[in-house]
């Protein structure tokens, strides 16, 4: 593996996992001014940070809303009555003491807006919730024999953070691991859980055969044939220099106590 790769060693599965859960919950900072109104049901998902800290996001339910603030996984979120999944919002925000915006590509927004986005949530949403480590069925991504063959990307690049993709094709420019894994979460049947020890910022190109992934984003191959290509598990091992293994793995789980639908000023 490339000495120019960040890595991150010693640390258990479950210590990845439950990363996103970890940190400030409700600190001193939180938006200035925040209108939240609901959102037609069938209106398009946006979201925009502006400089200076306003937020525009239109469109979300309030599970969506707190996968983005804690940096949750779907497989990480639990529990919550039916409104939370179905019930869209519009919520405009600005902040105060809030300098630059440093690049960010969704479904991670920068520390300093979700600090504050989680702010909102527990107090207009009048949101509790408690964590959990369960035992789950994954994939379980590591290292294969060899080492990794992932490339060093250029986080100060105009695409950094940035896929690009198609049926059987997967490009991604100075990526880190947890938005690949995260990316590979839309591919199989269960979740993946980082234990390659590889942080990024990595360049990657992955061919492999539409149909072979465990739940395929296209029905069948562009021209109907089945394709040539490696299956997708085949191809992480011989494009990337990693391994997919399935495996049972503790994982840390957020789960939602209750909350409310929030008065619209």
């Amino acid at each position: 593996m490339s000495s120019e790769l960040l890595t991150r060693r010693g640390v258990m599965a479950i210590a990845l996992v439950s990363s996103a859960l970890r940190g400030q919950e409700h600190g001193d900072a939180s938006f200035t001014v925040a209108s939240i109104r609901p959102s037609p049901s069938d209106a398009r998902q946006s979201l925009v940070i502006q400089p200076g800290g306003r937020v525009v996001a239109n469109g979300f339910q309030l599970k969506a809303l707190i996968a983005i603030a804690w940096r949750l996984r779907a497989f990480q979120l639990s529990g919550g009555d039916g409104w939370m999944s179905d019930e869209r919002w519009n919520i405009e925000a600005t902040s105060d003491g809030v300098g630059e915006i440093p690049a960010w590509v969704p479904p991670f927004v920068p520390d300093a807006i979700g600090v504050r986005l989680r702010s909102l949530l527990l107090e207009r949403f009048a949101l509790k919730f408690h964590r959990e480590t369960r035992m789950q069925q994954a994939y379980a991504l590591r290292l294969a024999k060899g080492g990794s063959k992932l490339i060093p990307g250029d986080g100060s690049g105009p695409n950094a953070g940035k896929f690009r993709a198609g049926p059987g094709i997967v490009m991604g420019s100075a990526v880190s691991m947890e938005q690949f894994v995260t990316y590979l979460d839309r591919l199989m049947d269960r979740p993946v859980i980082d234990q390659t020890g590889v942080a990024g910022p990595f360049d990657f190109k992955l061919q492999f055969a539409p149909e072979s992934a465990p739940r395929t984003l296209s029905a069948s191959p562009p021209d109907g044939q089945p394709s040539e290509a490696p299956s997708l598990f085949t191809a992480i091992q011989e494009q990337l220099g990693l391994k997919l293994e399935a495996a049972r793995e503790a994982v840390e789980i957020f789960v939602i106590d209750s909350a409310r639908q929030p008065s619209e000023n």
